[in-house]
């Protein structure tokens, strides 16, 4: 089983390639959050207000929301039926209208992961929807997406068989990468217990705020375990990734004994640690929008800075500091591959698409064996 996944990583499924669709064309437009469109008014759109693109992207934070025309011309008598779904699983309201060519509107869904008891048409945590061409000879599809997320509009075709596989193995992986980080958490908890060491401890934290943090960014929190509370569900990830950066710049604090070596850094990492915590309780006061805009170039940030220093303290032969560096390396590149996949830079599959919990995974794992070189020490 598990080599099927690992095989099943590099597997690459795109519109042509999955199931071959004559005519295949693909729009999109964009409207102002106060003059919202409806179906009816977005079919009278000019043509004009319509931007073809071989391939949707990642669009990046906006506020306003954004149409997606897709025309699709069966190919032969016997299309089969197939799954249309976006590889992005939090976005906040999803309307879905499927018409014949003749404008006669034929399905309608609503998804959304700040929607109530929404219905899904495939069991998917991300968003799907089965595409029947048997009795049609073309169709007309318009996605109305609005999010405070990332706009980030990639859609893939598959086959049923294929969607089916695709889901079961995403789950495998997600189960795979989520065991480990929690057993992670619980070897090293027992270590704390045993040695009353603050770098232990606060690496458990870490772990647990970055399996929260994971569950919402990648929609299996709202999917297997908070399906009935919308709301929450809004928060958890602008909350979960702000209450992550406590516990990185803790972490390496006690871990590189930074006080100790390098004591002007250390007044640097202070005052980050107090006004992330500030900036924590202040989410409540703020618009959500512009706080999740804002977290993601202080995590940025973060991160860069977090590496720099681990190179500054490899480079003064700091125990632990080699590993530490490493790990954060490994969570960039991971950070880095996942919107080179979203842009079509390089080929989407199964590893660059979860690229982020490749790299999470790894650099939790190369963070213990700082902490085991810390006990050796």
């Amino acid at each position: 089983m598990w080599l099927r996944l690992l095989i099943l990583m590099f597997v690459s499924f795109d519109a042509s390639a999955a199931i071959r669709v004559e005519g295949l064309q693909v729009e999109y437009a964009y409207q102002s959050p106060t003059q919202p469109l409806t179906i009816g008014l977005v079919q009278r759109e000019s043509e004009d207000s319509w931007t073809k693109v071989s391939q949707l992207a990642n669009y990046g934070f906006s506020e306003d929301e954004y149409w997606v025309r897709i025309k699709l011309t069966k190919t032969a008598p016997d299309t089969p039926v197939f799954i249309m779904r976006l590889i992005h699983p939090v976005l906040d309201t999803i309307d879905i209208h499927m018409l014949s060519a003749s404008g006669e509107n034929l399905n309608t869904w609503y998804l959304g992961d700040i929607r109530q008891n929404i219905q899904r048409p495939v069991q998917d945590k991300k968003p799907a929807f089965p595409v029947d061409m048997a009795g049609h000879q073309s169709v007309i599809i318009y996605i109305r997406v609005s999010s405070i997320n990332a706009m980030l509009l990639t859609t893939e075709i598959l086959s049923e068989g294929e969607h089916d596989l695709t889901v079961q193995n995403e789950v495998l992986l997600s189960g795979f990468i989520y065991g480990m980080l929690l057993v992670m958490a619980l070897y090293n908890l027992g270590l704390a217990i045993s040695t009353k060491d603050k770098a232990y401890y606060i690496y458990v934290l870490a772990v647990v705020a970055y399996v929260f943090f994971l569950l919402s960014l990648n929609g299996d929190g709202y999917y297997y375990l908070w399906f009935n509370h919308p709301d929450f569900n809004h928060h958890s990830i602008l909350y979960s990734s702000a209450f992550l950066t406590i516990p990185a710049y803790l972490f390496p604090y006690y871990l590189l004994n930074v006080q100790k070596h390098v004591p002007k850094l250390a007044y640097i990492f202070k005052a980050v640690i107090i006004f992330s915590s500030l900036f924590l309780l202040a989410i409540p006061y703020i618009d959500n929008f512009t706080a999740l805009k804002f977290i993601n170039a202080y995590s940025l940030v973060a991160i860069i800075f977090l590496l720099m220093t681990g190179f500054h303290l490899s480079i003064k032969k700091i125990p632990s500091a080699r590993i530490y560096t490493l790990a954060w390396f490994s969570l960039i590149v991971g950070l880095v591959v996942l919107p080179l996949s979203a842009f079509g830079i390089i080929e989407s599959n199964m590893l660059t698409t979860n690229a982020n919990m490749f790299g999470g995974a790894i650099e939790t794992v190369l963070l213990s064996l700082a902490l085991a070189q810390r006990i050796r020490n």
